[in-house]
């Protein structure tokens, strides 16, 4: 088990969330990260207050084979906008790809991705858009 003091089970909310990124994962990709998620833990906030998180994972995890897409071994999968209104099906805005977005969508107030470092679960982070830091997760029904 990890040293960090906030080291605990994942929340219903948080492993929900996880899943419902690595569920947009196919292949080896796909078996190695719902692997993972199994026995995956939060470990810590990233600052206090923050709804972002690191994830502890056990040593013998089988690794994602996806190759990294940044140099240090780190790759993001699958972002999530986060709406707190009705949203168009088929959303793609992303701060990285502004314009995929459609007139019918409200904007989004923020996003959710899970970093990827060396194969393993490392991080779920959600940036946020507004004026104050979220206090909690988004719901489920608000991630499109």
């Amino acid at each position: 088990m990890p040293d960090s003091a906030e080291e605990r089970e994942l929340s219903p909310l948080e492993r929900q969330i996880l899943t419902k990124i690595v569920d947009l994962t196919t292949g080896d990709a796909a078996d190695a990260l719902r692997a993972q998620l199994a026995v995956a833990r939060f470990k810590e906030a990233w600052f206090e207050g923050s709804q972002s998180f690191d994830v502890w994972l056990p040593d013998d995890v089988p690794l994602d084979p996806t190759p990294a897409t940044m140099s240090n071994g780190r790759r993001i999968l699958h972002g999530l906008m986060v709406y707190n209104g009705e949203a168009a099906q088929g959303s793609t805005r992303s701060r990285f790809w502004p314009w995929a977005r459609s007139s019918k969508e409200p904007d989004p107030t923020g996003e959710i991705f899970l970093w990827i470092i060396d194969g393993r679960l490392d991080a779920l982070e959600y940036p946020w858009w507004t004026t104050d830091m979220p206090d909690r997760l988004p719901e489920l029904e608000q991630l499109r």
